[in-house]
């Protein structure tokens, strides 16, 4: 009898041994499973807690504040993000649909043609003709249109066809980080600085974030004596933001363009050649 309660207590010190291990596995794979979480939610996201630190110092600013990109970003392929941005592309009736979209079929963009451009490839039509001299307001019609549609993104970007993107990558890492920061208002491009404090950005390619979007859909799109699109765009932006007595980081925050990633007509490299633009290989008056 007693010989047999040892093998009873033997048995009884094992299980609990064998339980205990196991508790320790399972508390040990909780912690890697929480980790891996983490390390998830750390590579998913480009959310800055304190965006201050990123402001770089610019005295020409008044109305705004110069941002850097963070130094490390996450690495990702645009289609995994094609829902959270918009590109608007103005086409005109001189300039390649069918080699604009197969160079960059893996973003998520829209072919706006003008109202008398009925050609195969326009994803959309606005409801007048426009020539060169009427930039600003195709670009007012479009932004406006956008406003009234419904549609929402965390960021939109307005794209010209001459635009050449070298590294998406990087192309990643910036609407990434606007669309995850979409709380506070982001205006990215090439910068030209204007005589009143603020930034317009170049033509070619800008883009704003969530609440810039909130913003200017707010505010009216009044067409100005400054001739040239891009600047008027950019006029309207910092009008807006001015208008709304924002301070500190809510104001409206510009984040420059790497130059190197994102270029403007022309692209030369060991093998590669390329020249884009409105004057090339047409004599049309057309723009």
């Amino acid at each position: 009898m007693i010989k047999t309660n040892r093998w009873g207590l033997m048995v009884v010190i094992i299980c609990c041994v064998l339980l205990l291990m196991n508790i320790s596995k399972l508390r040990d794979i909780r912690i890697s499973l929480k980790g891996i979480q983490n390390l998830q939610a750390d590579t998913n996201s480009m959310k800055v807690n304190n965006l201050e630190r990123l402001i770089v110092p610019a005295r020409r600013l008044k109305i705004g504040n110069r941002i850097k990109m963070p130094r490390k970003g996450t690495a990702g392929k645009m289609w995994e993000i094609k829902d959270l941005y918009h590109i608007m592309v103005p086409m005109s009736d001189i300039e390649d649909i069918s080699y604009f979209k197969s160079f960059y079929n893996d973003l998520e963009m829209e072919v706006i043609c003008d109202g008398n451009n009925r050609r195969d490839g326009c994803d959309s039509y606005l409801e007048d003709e426009y020539v060169y001299d009427t930039l600003r307001e195709k670009t007012r019609d479009m932004f406006q249109r956008y406003c009234e549609s419904g549609q929402k993104h965390k960021v939109i970007a307005k794209m010209d066809c001459d635009t050449i993107i070298i590294d998406k990558e990087y192309f990643y890492k910036v609407i990434k980080f606007m669309a995850d920061n979409g709380d506070k208002p982001m205006y990215y491009g090439n910068p030209l600085y204007r005589d009143y404090g603020g930034i317009s950005m170049g033509g070619n390619f800008y883009a704003i974030n969530e609440k810039a979007i909130e913003h200017l859909c707010s505010c009216k799109m009044e067409i100005s004596d400054v001739s040239a699109e891009d600047l008027w765009f950019g006029d309207v932006m910092n009008n807006c933001t001015i208008s709304k007595n924002l301070q500190g980081i809510n104001r409206i925050n510009y984040i420059f363009n790497d130059g190197r990633k994102i270029l403007h007509k022309n692209y030369n490299a060991k093998g590669v050649s390329l020249e884009l633009g409105r004057n090339i290989n047409n004599d049309e008056e057309s723009y």
